[in-house]
């Protein structure tokens, strides 16, 4: 690919990422009945869940090839109005929390346990709590039903939201992942 063409796709992703941010943070804002768009998220103020006082949990589910990672590794994990418990987890143990969450056998499962690590980090504070992960909607984990419904018995308000992507575009996205492996 040109340099110039190069450039140009970079430009139209950084873009398209944005875009696909500020849809997520206004929904999340709408989500959580806390008024306009600049608040709570993007001036990093509290959103809670007027029923418990708790703050609202998101669940995100996301589908590989579709920014994902971008959004955990550079936006969500770094957003100063969220509490990220998603991958990658803040500390070790909600990593093997979200570890055990996707692939544990149901007879290993120790959901206690996991549900109290889970729930007393969304407690932590105020903030809208965000949990991504590809592993609840990816094939590499065991059975996304039982994990959804792990999820339902740890949050059971939780809002779940997917980031989606043109099929051209990801199709496209994964001929040239796989492609990078085979011509190695």
């Amino acid at each position: 690919m040109a340099s110039g063409t190069r450039r140009k796709a970079d430009r139209l992703t950084t873009a398209g990422t944005r875009a696909v941010l500020r849809a997520i943070l206004a929904m999340m804002v709408r989500r959580s009945g806390s008024g306009p768009a600049e608040a709570p998220l993007l001036s990093g103020g509290p959103a809670t869940s007027e029923a418990k006082g708790r703050p609202v949990i998101f669940l995100h589910p996301g589908f590989a090839r579709t920014a994902t990672t971008t959004l955990q590794y550079h936006v969500l994990s770094r957003h100063p109005g969220l509490r990220y418990l998603g991958r990658p987890g803040p500390t070790p143990e909600l990593d093997a929390g979200l570890a055990e969450l996707c692939n544990a056998d149901s007879a290993y499962f120790d959901d206690a346990r996991v549900a109290r690590l889970f729930r007393s980090a969304a407690a932590e504070d105020a903030r809208p709590v965000v949990i991504s992960n590809e592993n609840f909607s990816l094939y590499k984990s065991k059975d996304k039903g039982l994990i959804a419904r792990r999820l339902h018995a740890i949050f059971p308000e939780a809002r779940v939201f997917f980031t989606l992507r043109r099929q051209e575009d990801l199709v496209a996205s994964f001929y040239l992942t796989k492609l990078r492996k085979y011509l190695k």
